[in-house]
Formats: C-alpha cells, sequence, structure tokens
C-alpha cells in the first residue's frame, strides 16, 4: 500500500511540474467587445460634403482583432448622391476608453480607431481608410458622438455632424 501512495504521490508531483513547466495553451479569441452605429452617423470634409455611415461589429483589444462591416452614403455640398455602397474592417488600430464614461464591462463610452476597405458600387475598392466610432456615456456633453472617416478618395470626413453609437465591453 506505501508503494502504491508513493507512485501516486510522485504520478501526481510529475504531471504538476509539467503543468507548469509548459507554456500557457491558446485560447480562442472572443471579442471583448462589441459596436453598434445607428441611425446612421454623418460627417463632413473641408469641401462641405458628408458621408453617412452605419454598421456594427465586434473587437478584441488584446488579440488587436475587429469583424466589422456596414454601408456608406456619400453626398456633395448640394446634398446629391456621389456615391454608396459598403464597408468592411482590416484592421484593429485603438479602443481609448479614458474618460468617456461607463462600467467596464458594460456599456462603455470611448473611442474605437479602426481601417477599413470601402466598396463603392460600381468603383474600385478604397483601402487604409481609418474609421473612428466615439461613443459618449458620461458625463453629458463630455464629448461629440459620431464617427469620423478619413483617407478617401473624396478626402477626410472629419467634422462630426451628427452620431448615435454604442460600445459594449464583455466580461
Amino acid at each position: 500500500m506505501k508503494r502504491l501512495v508513493i507512485v501516486v504521490v510522485a504520478v501526481f508531483v510529475a504531471a504538476s511540474l509539467l503543468w507548469v513547466a509548459l507554456p500557457p495553451r491558446a485560447t480562442a479569441d472572443a471579442p471583448t467587445g462589441s459596436f453598434s452605429m445607428g441611425p446612421p452617423n454623418t460627417a463632413e470634409n473641408s469641401s462641405s460634403e458628408t458621408i453617412t455611415v452605419a454598421g456594427s461589429g465586434s473587437f478584441d483589444e488584446e488579440g488587436g482583432t475587429v469583424v466589422a462591416s456596414g454601408s456608406f452614403t456619400r453626398f456633395t455640398a448640394a446634398g446629391a448622391v456621389i456615391d454608396k455602397g459598403t464597408w468592411e474592417a482590416t484592421d484593429f488600430i485603438d479602443f481609448n476608453n479614458t474618460g468617456f464614461g461607463g462600467p467596464n464591462p458594460g456599456f462603455q463610452g470611448g473611442v474605437l480607431s479602426i481601417e477599413v476597405t470601402l466598396f463603392p458600387r460600381g468603383g474600385p475598392p478604397e483601402t487604409d481608410v481609418t474609421m473612428t466610432i466615439t461613443c459618449c456615456i458620461s458625463p453629458p456633453g463630455a464629448c461629440t458622438e459620431g464617427i469620423t472617416v478619413v483617407g478617401t478618395d473624396e478626402g477626410d470626413f472629419t467634422i462630426v455632424i451628427s452620431g448615435l453609437n454604442l460600445i459594449h465591453l464583455t466580461p
């Protein structure tokens, strides 16, 4: 019986040492956050042209990944449609939630920056476009909620006109 106890203890110690010595197992990248834009957000460029953007997605801050898509329409200063199409996220850039309010996890204010590709109907894709999605939880009036879209063929849409966004962090 004593030999059996020694063998069991030896196996347990060996297994414990092996577990400590091995690197951590990889886990599937689960999203740490999600966002939705709606009703469509509107921003303006220096020529008074506007872009409206809608969409949603999820992101993993630690893993540096994003899965998101939506639609857009660009208008002239007079309100005529320049083009419309879809967009798809291609890279996670950053998420900054400092000073924007909200519990963590849960609804969270912040600025989410992602790289997207625009797919205008009937035109070539526009790559390397930076989209920022701003969500203000509290205090009221502490920031301007909306989007900016920088690097498009129609210029940089950096003047926020209107927007309503929601960012949710998961535990």
